[in-house]
């Protein structure tokens, strides 16, 4: 074989080997391109179904939160029908299981009392809850269309009677003193809130079955005369008034002196009493009877010697004459400086003594 075949023979097999080459790897470059189609096909189709939107009505419920347990609270109405926009995705998801409104009310407790208040509430977007894997759920159509409720709210309370509660009552007669009625109380109703079971430990009025509490102790025999004191309601743990806002009353005790009429006899006249500078006089009587009005534990610490007699002179006063003259009592100045104001003298008996008069010698 001559050079020129032998050389026609290698060049023809190193073609050969080429061209088997360029097949294979024609066909795997061909394998990948499908792949990534339809993997950028798949993904397309993912993006395509996740960017379309359905729109649909459901009814949703309305949530209240920040509610203390002390407080009654109602919501109308309690679920409301809407209209949505959402992924078509999440179709499945969109019902009351997994949408809501949640309406916080915490602001209205500082604004609590025993009376029904409402306040209303816009249900937007901002209150809209919704438990889905993906995606917005959102409120369709305008701002002025979104549904509202009306939340009603007040305090949960019972009304309870105050008592007073007064000790010492019996000591005050030791005083010369007395509680002319029962202690008052105001305000005689206050509004309590708390627990049930606790509610239950209070005292009930018998006849009316009304709750009742009772005051702080006053000690009556502490005072000598009528007073108005603020004093604190002893409420169990666990107990709130509500209503007046102070947990204060004021109690009135209207004491007052054992008022008592005594009469005091033997009260003397003394010797010279109707006597002049230039006449003696004799009086027919030696001591008068003076009935006297006022605390009986004062009263009974005065006597005889407690009072002076005094006379209101005739207008004419001449020897050999006989003058029937007017006398009253008054307290001495140390006793009517103790007692003075709280005695009253109601009188003399006699009130006219007869006085004889003559010419001194």
């Amino acid at each position: 074989m001559s050079l020129r075949d032998r050389m026609r023979k290698l060049f023809s097999r190193r073609e050969s080997d080429v061209d088997g080459s360029m097949t294979h790897l024609s066909f795997a470059t061909h394998l990948n391109m499908i792949i990534v189609s339809l993997a950028v096909a798949v993904i397309a189709w993912f993006f395509a179904m996740s960017g379309q939107i359905n729109e649909s009505s459901v009814m949703i419920p309305v949530k209240l939160r920040g509610i203390d347990p002390r407080m009654e609270v109602r919501v109308v109405p309690d679920t409301v029908r809407v209209w949505v926009t959402h992924p078509k995705n999440i179709q499945s998801y969109i019902n009351s299981d997994n949408l809501l409104f949640d309406v916080n009310i915490d602001t209205l407790i500082p604004d609590l009392s025993v009376n029904w208040k409402k306040q209303s509430y816009v249900l937007d977007n901002s209150l809209l809850v919704a438990t889905v894997p993906s995606g917005q759920v959102i409120l369709s159509g305008k701002k002025n269309s979104y549904p509202r409720v009306e939340v009603s709210y007040r305090w949960k309370a019972w009304e309870a009677d105050v008592l007073p509660t007064v000790t010492g009552v019996a000591q005050l007669a030791d005083k010369g003193l007395a509680m002319l009625k029962e202690a008052s109380v105001s305000p005689r109703q206050v509004w309590i809130v708390g627990e049930q079971d606790i509610i239950n430990t209070l005292p009930r009025d018998p006849v009316t079955q009304r709750l009742q509490v009772h005051t702080d102790r006053l000690v009556a025999s502490d005072y000598d005369q009528a007073v108005l004191k603020t004093v604190g309601i002893s409420l169990p743990p666990g107990l709130d008034i509500i209503q007046p806002k102070s947990a204060t009353v004021e109690v009135s005790l209207d004491i007052q002196p054992i008022t008592t009429e005594r009469e005091i006899t033997n009260v003397p006249i003394p010797p010279r009493l109707f006597a002049t500078d230039t006449l003696d006089a004799e009086c027919d009587v030696s001591s008068v009877k003076v009935v006297v009005r006022g605390p009986e534990n004062i009263i009974k610490r005065l006597d005889p010697s407690s009072f002076l007699i005094t006379p209101l002179r005739p207008a004419e006063e001449l020897p050999n004459t006989t003058r029937e003259v007017k006398v009253s009592a008054m307290l001495r100045s140390d006793v009517s400086g103790e007692f003075g104001t709280r005695i009253t003298i109601v009188g003399v008996e006699p009130k006219t003594v007869t006085v004889k008069y003559k010419k001194k010698e």
